[in-house]
C-alpha cells in the first residue's frame, strides 16, 4: 500500500510488508515496513523497519529506526538513526546522531561535522571532521576525528540479551510514536513547548505534585470499591500523560539544542535529536533516574496547563 499526502508540508508515505523504492522521488518520504530498500535518490526520508537498506543518495536529512540498518550512499544533510545493528558506509555532509546495540562506521565513512553515538559497541574506521562524542560499553577507534570524547558505560550483569533487545525495541517504538504524534498533533507539541519555556520550574513542580496526588487519590478510590471504575480511569489518564510527557520534553529539548547550534531543521529532526539526547541522559549511572523524573514531571505539568488553556479558550468562545 502506498499513500501520497499533499499539503503545505509535502510528504510521500509508504506502508507495506516489503517496500522498495526503485524510482527517484523528488519529495520527502516516510516509509514503514518489515523490509525497506531505498535504491533510488530521494529528497529526504523518515524510515522505520525491521531491515532498512539505503543504496541511493538522500539529498537532505535521513531519520531511521530499525532492527538492522545498512547505509551505503551519500547523505546531504543530517543522519539520525536508532537500531539494533547499524553499518554505515556513507558520506554524511552534516552531523550524525546514532543510538543502537552494535554500530559500525566503515573506512569510507565521512561525517562533515560532529557525531554523537550511544551504543553498547561502537567501531569507528571512518573520518569525522568535528567532535566524536561516544557513550558506550565498548569503543574501538581506528578512524580519525577532530576531537574524541568518550564516556564508558558500565554493563549491568542482570541485563540479559532479551531485556536489552526488548528495551531497544521499546525505544524505537516510542520514537516512532513521537514522530507520528508530531505529524498528527503538531499543535500539542508546540503548545507544550511554549509552556515549558515560560516557567520550567513551575511546570516540573506542578507535574510532580499532580502525579503524587493522582496516585494517592486512585488508591483511596479503589479502597471504596464503588470508586474502582473512577480509579482505573484516573490511572489510565495518568499513564497516558506520563507516556506523552517524555515525547513533549524531547521535542522542546531538541528545538533548544538545534536553535543553539543555529541549524535550520524541521520539527521531526528536532524531536529526534532531543529524543536521542534524553534517552542517553536516562542511561547515565546513578543520576539517570533524576533526569527521567524531571522529564516526566515537566511533561505532565505542561500537559495540564495546555489542557487548562484549551478549556478556558473553549469556554470563552461558547460564552
Amino acid at each position: 500500500m502506498s499513500l501520497l499526502v499533499q499539503g503545505a508540508t509535502s510528504l510521500r508515505m509508504y506502508s507495506d510488508e516489503s517496500i522498495t523504492i526503485d524510482s527517484p522521488v523528488d519529495d520527502d518520504i516516510f516509509a514503514a515496513g518489515s523490509v525497506v530498500n531505498i535504491n533510488a535518490p530521494v529528497e529526504s526520508a523518515i524510515v522505520a523497519g525491521g531491515v532498512v537498506t539505503v543504496n541511493a543518495p538522500v539529498a537532505g536529512d535521513l531519520i531511521l529506526a530499525g532492527g538492522q540498518v545498512v547505509l551505503r550512499s551519500d547523505i546531504g544533510g543530517k543522519l539520525v538513526a536508532a537500531g539494533s545493528r547499524i553499518n554505515i558506509s556513507s558520506r554524511i555532509k552534516r552531523n550524525a546522531l546514532l543510538m543502537g546495540e552494535d554500530i559500525s562506521m566503515l573506512s569510507n565513512t565521512t561525517v562533515g561535522r560532529d557525531a554523537l553515538i550511544g551504543a553498547k559497541r561502537f567501531s569507528n574506521r571512518g573520518s569525522i571532521n568535528g567532535t566524536l562524542t561516544v557513550a558506550a560499553e565498548q569503543f574501538e577507534n581506528n578512524g580519525t576525528a577532530g576531537r574524541v570524547e568518550f564516556q564508558k558505560i558500565e554493563s549491568r550483569r542482570e541485563d540479559t540479551a532479551f531485556i536489552s533487545l526488548f528495551h531497544l525495541l521499546s525505544i524505537i517504538g516510542y520514537l516512532l510514536l513521537g514522530l507520528i504524534g508530531l505529524r498528527l498533533f503538531p499543535w500539542l507539541f508546540r503548545a507544550s513547548e511554549a509552556r515549558m519555556l515560560r516557567d520550567p520550574a513551575i511546570e516540573t513542580l506542578v507535574g510532580f505534585l499532580t502525579i503524587i496526588v493522582a496516585l494517592i487519590l486512585a488508591v483511596i478510590l479503589a479502597i471504596t470499591i464503588v470508586g474502582i471504575p473512577i480509579s482505573v480511569m484516573l490511572l489510565l489518564l495518568l499513564s497516558a500523560g506520563i507516556m506523552l510527557s517524555c515525547l513533549l520534553v524531547s521535542f522542546t529539548l531538541g528545538r533548544r539544542v538545534t536553535a543553539l547550534l543555529r541549524t535550520g531543521t524541521g520539527s521531526s529532526v528536532s524531536f529526534t535529536v532531543g529524543y536521542v539526547i534524553l534517552n542517553m541522559l536516562f542511561l547515565l549511572p546513578y543520576i539517570g533516574w533524576i533526569f527521567m523524573l524531571i522529564s516526566v514531571s515537566m511533561g505532565v505539568g505542561a500537559l495540564l496547563y495546555v489542557a487548562r488553556d484549551g478549556t478556558s479558550a473553549q469556554l470563552t468562545t461558547t460564552a
